[in-house]
């Protein structure tokens, strides 16, 4: 167990103010919250996130027989909500037909199941877009599909590439098409859980939407909570809060099993996640969260998750993404769990596959100061779910020249655009000389079943020196690289 404290990473401030009032359980707490939150604020002021949050404060308000000073600014904005998510979802109808037409099995959750799902609609839950889930086996179709009816990714590239990196370095890419449809499709329904099998139990769970234009699914309530805990203290650049909302209904919901929600959060390793999130819904909202599974919860927390999270949380402040081998120990950590998983599954009748690679060449760096990438395949084999199992990646030089001022570090990368390292290698700091070696040969071991888990098979090894130090160069002459399964 690794202490945790998470109230810093909690909502504050006039924020957890309009929380407060929407979703607090005491009637007079939540006047009170709202009273202090009136006496503070100036109307004008508002950011979108907080405006958001009027779509669930607006109905506490008339609930609490509250007649707010800005009464009418307050109607006037929850319309405002009301007609954005009503465009938006109506915008995404086409896109759901189509891939219900093409017989794609869909999942969707968030701001869009909570309005479908609900009597009251669009005016109590505000959304950007529709966070739809469809099986892995299925993206390739489901993309063909968007792109084929006017759904274009919204990093405007070939869907090839965008296959690609939701197969391993992406858990959702945005779609957009006409009528200012926005679609966010998932592969994963979260960005730290994206091993095979992370949402089996959330698809075998799953319940009929009732609302949707199409037969579609969506989360049961653990799930739901889940989902909350998973994303709702990441960074989020617009800071949304929407996902307090989705929790505190799912709690309330006579569906929700307790023992489901913490049997999932072990698996996907977020307990770091779940006590921050139902620690702040106790405390400051004063929902009814089970005091031993907290306890339970606490006890599971360990680093790396801790830095992880502290990494990804918003705290309401952009932060910076969490270092990139602290995320590539929490994602390894994940993928040993998912290997344990899988082992009774698997197939031992399959073709093994290639267990090792001739020396292949990789595109010449030369001269260079800073850094500089290069690729390498490592094609995937059924021999890396064998237990131990480990990738001995090499590379070599023909030549090697550097000043040293700074190590000449190498580092091993995946995850465009998210660069998480999975392995490091260095040549020592030696004297301020200019030093030049031949045949040079530097070694990466990653575990097999990191590169299975996520399906990893291409990789980029960095060529690091200190860019800021005026002599700090090297020029690399021909490089190759070999690889080989312990």
């Amino acid at each position: 167990m690794t202490a945790f404290d998470p109230r810093p990473y909690w909502p504050d401030g006039p924020r957890n103010q309009l929380l407060r009032t929407a979703f607090h359980t005491e009637p007079a707490v939540a006047r009170a919250a709202w009273s202090d939150w009136e006496d503070g604020v100036d109307f004008d002021s508002l950011v979108w996130p907080e405006m958001r949050l009027f779509a669930f404060v607006a109905e506490r308000l008339e609930t609490l027989g509250v007649t707010p000073v800005h009464g009418p600014r307050i109607t006037g904005m929850r319309r405002q909500l009301w007609a954005l998510s009503t465009t938006i979802l109506r915008a995404a109808d086409p896109a759901l037909h189509v891939l219900h037409a093409a017989g794609i099995p869909m999942l969707v959750f968030k701001g869009a199941e909570r309005i479908y799902s609900q009597a009251g609609g669009p005016s109590r839950r505000c959304i950007a877009d529709v966070d739809i889930l469809v099986p892995r086996d299925r993206l390739e179709a489901a993309i063909d599909c968007l792109e084929g009816h006017g759904w274009h990714n919204d990093r405007d590239v070939d869907p090839a590439e965008i296959k690609a990196l939701l197969g391993s370095s992406r858990h959702s890419v945005g779609f957009r098409g006409p009528g200012k449809g926005e679609i966010d499709l998932h592969g994963q329904t979260l960005l730290l859980n994206m091993c095979p099998d992370h949402d089996s139990g959330l698809w075998s769970r799953a319940v009929s939407v009732a609302g949707a234009p199409v037969p579609i699914l969506g989360p049961s309530p653990a799930d739901r909570l889940v989902i909350a805990a998973g994303h709702g203290l990441i960074h989020d650049p617009a800071g949304s809060l929407d996902w307090v909302g989705d929790a505190v209904q799912a709690i309330a919901d006579p569906a929700m099993d307790w023992q489901v929600f913490e049997e999932e959060i072990g698996r996907r390793r977020l307990p770091v996640h779940a006590v921050a999130l139902l620690t702040y819904l106790a405390e400051r909202l004063g929902q009814p969260v089970p005091d031993d599974l907290v306890s339970r919860l606490e006890a599971a927390i360990e680093e790396p998750l801790v830095s992880e999270f502290r990494g990804h949380a918003l705290n309401w402040d952009a932060r910076d993404r969490p270092d990139r081998r602290v995320r590539g120990d929490a994602m390894r950590l994940r993928a040993r769990d998912w290997w344990t998983r899988a082992q009774p599954a698997a197939d031992g009748g399959q073709d093994a596959g290639p267990s090792e690679g001739g020396w292949k060449p990789v595109r010449r760096v030369g001269k260079f100061a800073g850094v500089r990438r290069v690729p390498v395949d490592i094609p995937l084999s059924d021999r890396m779910s064998e237990p131990g199992a480990t990738v001995r990646l090499e590379i070599r030089f023909a030549s090697l020249t550097w000043r040293v001022e700074d190590n000449l570090g190498f580092a091993l990368v995946a995850f465009d655009p998210h660069r998480v390292e999975i392995g490091r290698a260095q040549l020592g700091l030696l004297d301020r000389k200019l030093l030049r070696l031949k045949r040079a040969t530097i070694g990466f071991d990653v575990e097999a079943a990191f590169l299975a888990a996520y399906h990893l098979e291409a990789l980029d090894v960095e060529f690091m020196t200190d860019e800021s130090l005026r002599r700090s160069q090297a020029r690399l002459g021909r490089i190759e690289y070999r690889w080989r399964l312990d």
